[in-house]
């Protein structure tokens, strides 16, 4: 797997992210595994078929999308530890090149949180307000009370 930081504005952070032949080998394997499992295959039994067999069977799109909904998460998440930043929510990927059972390539843009640089807070000074309630506040306050509990 190998990937590299296209973007890094602030607070978005644009990878372009490779899954070799060999670690899309492993996750064929896996998923191959997975479907062989619970797919029945006459002539075979459960999870002894081999790929071009539960390929067909399955059919060749769902296959290799199960492959490519396997391979994408893990290579995100690998880039992500490498470069050590914590997103804030889910990325937008976008598949730039898939060939099956040689590499997918993606690009993956995640929001962060922007880095503060130089902020000087100390020495800041800040009046504290004073708030004062009147009778008719809490009068309305106590009334909005009662009808949540009615």
């Amino acid at each position: 797997m190998g990937y590299k930081v296209l973007d890094n504005k602030g607070s978005e952070v644009k990878f372009e992210i490779e899954v070799d032949k060999t670690k899309l080998e492993k996750v064929t394997q896996m998923v191959l595994e997975d479907l062989g499992g619970s797919v029945k295959v006459p002539g075979f039994r459960p999870g002894k078929a081999p790929l071009h067999v539960v390929e067909k069977e399955v059919g060749k799109d769902k296959f290799w999308a199960e492959v490519v909904d396997k391979a994408i998460p893990e290579s995100y998440f690998e880039a992500l530890v490498a470069e050590k930043i914590s997103p804030l929510g889910n990325p937008q990927i976008k598949v730039v090149q898939f060939i099956p059972g040689e590499k997918i390539l993606f690009e993956a843009t995640v929001a962060v949180l922007p880095e503060l640089k130089d902020f000087k807070y100390k020495g800041l000074k800040i009046k504290p307000r004073k708030e004062k309630i009147t009778e008719k506040d809490k009068a309305v306050a106590l009334e909005g009370l009662q009808k949540k509990t009615e």
